[in-house]
């Protein structure tokens, strides 16, 4: 295994954060990325509400495999479980249910940044994981709508949740100040800020001080685009 991920440079290993839709495709459920490993649309595969979320019993195997991870991870830990799974934001009504008074964190940046990026980051992964011909570069309008999509849906639902079930924070401001923020977030889930957490979030920003993102360049038709795509979402 490389020490890095070949898209953006973070650590990547058997002990590194990841998200755990990897896993559950592994235990048999279904999930979007089976659309990046057997490509068979020439369309965005990350398109459609309905994908996100089986039904019947699939949806009754899908949720045993989560429950079934989260308590492995719960046995070896002890530790409450924070999951970082973006196929998740088109779960939150699901999730919700599955785990009453569970705490929702969305996180947000620069569309700008975020499109081409994960138009770099599909490219990447499916000429690693694609099991047959047939895959797509996404392109910058279907990325910015489904991007849309996901702003939509989050708007709506966070609105059903209690005010401390859910909070909303910017990449650039916890870029600026991860700990302000990170208290600020802390505060509005109701959740104790241990004091011991302070120094070792001073400990990780200074490990990764260093660090240096992507950088991408847009024409301008493809910045008019990806605004269009997101500011009619956020006008919703």
């Amino acid at each position: 295994m490389p020490k890095y991920r070949p898209m953006d440079h973070v650590a990547m290993g058997p002990l590194e954060p990841q998200e755990e839709e990897f896993a559950l495709i592994r235990m048999g459920s279904e999930s979007p990325l089976e659309k990046i490993i057997f490509p068979s649309k020439k369309n965005y595969f990350l398109e459609g509400y309905d994908q996100y979320i089986p039904e019947g019993k699939k949806l009754e195997s899908w949720k045993k495999n989560l429950f079934t991870f989260f308590k492995k991870i719960t046995f070896q830990t002890g530790k409450q479980i924070v999951s970082k799974n973006p196929y998740h934001t088109m779960r939150i009504s699901l999730l919700s249910e599955m785990f009453p008074g569970a705490r929702f964190i969305h996180i947000t940046r620069d569309p700008m940044i975020v499109v081409p990026s994960t138009i770099r980051m599909w490219n990447i992964v499916a000429a690693d994981n694609k099991l047959k011909r047939g895959w797509k570069s996404p392109t910058v309008a279907e990325v910015s709508s489904v991007l849309a999509t996901y702003l939509e849906y989050v708007a709506r639902e966070s609105r059903k949740l209690a005010a401390h079930q859910f909070t909303e924070i910017r990449f650039e401001d916890l870029e600026k100040d991860p700990l302000g923020e990170l208290k600020r977030m802390y505060a509005e889930l109701d959740l104790p800020f241990p004091e011991s957490f302070e120094s070792d979030v001073n400990q990780f920003v200074s490990m990764n001080k260093n660090y240096r993102k992507n950088k991408y360049t847009l024409s301008a038709e493809e910045q008019e685009t990806i605004g269009t795509n997101v500011n009619n979402a956020q006008t919703i």
